[in-house]
């Protein structure tokens, strides 16, 4: 059984949050534009008010849409779990996620919790240019972000790619 250990880091909240409203946006993209266009056809057919409708919504609306966005996925434990500074350790069993304090007096890192995730409860994965992203089954909004920064040489990083490919789909 091999284990694939990471490089201690941490993925930024912003990081985070704009891989969610990537993954918001790809799904609600037609619920934002379908009332906007509605209201600028509107505006042009049948009188200009209309387009004040429409901007108060791209102005008001559709920022508080995304405010709540942020609050309601933020305050998750997932939320939490990703923009932790941590270590990862992945073995055939699942990921290992150690969470990590500085102690100051000894200038090291040290693990303060651990928390395992098993296989089974991530469904994809995907590449990106900065880094990997684990998907969780049950919650589209729930996700695991592994920079290529974390992980140390090519050799170890062919092993995680051939690892996460023989326990998950990819994307």
């Amino acid at each position: 059984m091999t284990t694939i250990e990471t490089d201690a880091y941490r993925c930024s909240a912003g990081k985070y949050m704009r891989m969610l409203a990537g993954i918001w946006l790809w799904r609600w993209w037609w619920a934002l534009m379908l009332p906007l266009c509605v209201l600028f056809y509107l505006a042009g057919a049948v009188n200009v008010a209309w387009a004040y409708v429409a901007l108060m919504l791209i102005f008001i609306v559709f920022p508080t849409l995304v405010m709540f966005m942020f609050l309601t996925q933020v305050t998750t434990p997932d939320a939490i779990v990703a923009t932790q500074l941590k270590t990862l350790s992945l073995n055939d069993k699942g990921i290992c996620v150690n969470f990590l304090k500085v102690d100051t007096e000894e200038n090291s890192l040290q693990i303060y919790k651990s928390i395992c995730f098993e296989w089974s409860e991530f469904g994809r994965f995907e590449q990106s240019g900065g880094g990997i992203t684990l998907y969780k089954k049950n919650n589209r909004y729930r996700l695991l972000y592994i920079p290529y920064s974390a992980i140390s040489g090519k050799e170890k990083s062919k092993e995680l790619i051939l690892l996460l490919d023989a326990k998950l789909a990819r994307c």
